[in-house]
């Protein structure tokens, strides 16, 4: 079923988590067609829009929130560095940061969002950004080899179509071939 299908079955439910968790699947469809500003908006208004129904949602609803924030953050990058491209970038993963704190500890569905998944967001956005020491720099080297952060740079690492050399570097350190 394509993410478009999905999105219509999702919202004939009128469950806020399968709406919310089919529209990040639609974003990150506009994000591999280039569309990346469409991408940022869509998953902004998909998650502002509904965010006291996914709130309510508990972890399941925080994880799709965030989740829309993170692939909003991903498509502000699309075009490259330009101080609308920083601004939208750090608005959304802030958003996320804010969703992380809300939900405490990484989530136990589907998405392992969480703080640690933010962080390895802010890793693969900021050398989009032309950024990378601030992205390199900070992590916590313990932190890499986790099982939700391996995962979360294996998604990474499929969701991005040229991941930048410090994305790579991350995956070697996750244990993943890049």
């Amino acid at each position: 079923m394509g993410p478009d299908r999905a999105l219509a079955a999702a919202e004939a439910s009128g469950d806020p988590v399968a709406i919310g968790a089919s529209a990040r699947r639609v974003a990150r469809g506009l994000i591999h067609q280039h569309r990346h500003g469409a991408a940022t908006e869509y998953a902004t208004a998909r998650a502002n829009a509904p965010r006291p129904d996914l709130e309510q949602a508990r972890t399941p609803g925080l994880s799709t929130l965030g989740m829309l924030y993170l692939v909003g953050a991903i498509g502000a990058t699309g075009s490259g560095r330009s101080p609308t491209a920083v601004s939208t970038a750090g608005d959304r993963l802030g958003a996320a940061a804010e969703v992380a704190d809300q939900q405490g500890g990484d989530g136990a569905d589907f998405t392992s969002f969480g703080a640690t998944n933010v962080r390895l967001h802010e890793v693969d956005v900021l050398p989009r950004l032309d950024d990378a020491r601030a992205a390199v720099e900070q992590p916590a080297p313990e932190e890499v080899r986790r099982p939700a952060a391996v995962a979360v740079v294996r998604d990474l690492l499929l969701l991005v179509p040229s991941p930048s050399p410090e994305l790579r570097s991350l995956a070697e350190r996750c244990g993943l071939r890049a």
